[in-house]
């Protein structure tokens, strides 16, 4: 009877690690597949830049998962728009200051010319008698920096 019993007891012993075994094997194989999603968004999550082509993640399924996943791939598209956005703004910012840049190197050697055309309209109708002799002395100055 006692060799029953511990036979018995042998048999529960060993039935109960082989289902442990089966158990943890199952819980190994499950996690593994659950994980892999998550940790393959934290690797892709981590690798998103701001300037570069960022990949999508494919997922099949529609569960928890698969909404996380959408929103890192809504996610990557809104980054993708928000660089060409940015891209687009800084060139045409360049472009402006460009254009404000050869603006003001156009006008600032015209302000001078300005204020000796002004000078001598002056001279004309106040001293008409001067207004030769200045005029050659400021038409020379004149053709010089409309050349140069």
């Amino acid at each position: 009877m006692d060799d029953n019993i511990n036979n018995m007891i042998n048999n529960f012993v060993n039935m109960f690690l082989f289902w442990i075994n089966i158990s943890v094997i199952l819980f190994l194989f499950l996690s593994n597949y659950i994980v892999k999603p998550i940790r393959t968004l934290k690797e892709r999550l981590n690798k998103v830049k701001v300037d570069g082509k960022n990949e999508k993640i494919v997922w099949e399924n529609e569960d928890e998962i698969g909404e996380l996943i959408e929103s890192y791939n809504v996610m990557v598209d809104q980054i993708e728009e928000s660089s060409l956005l940015l891209k687009q703004q800084e060139r045409q910012s360049s472009w402006r200051e460009l254009a404000k840049q050869v603006a003001h190197d156009i006008k600032n050697p015209l302000t001078p010319m300005k204020l000796s055309i002004q000078y001598l309209q002056k001279l004309h109708d106040k001293k008409p008698e001067m207004f030769d002799d200045k005029f050659n002395e400021i038409a020379p100055s004149l053709i010089s920096q409309i050349e140069g």
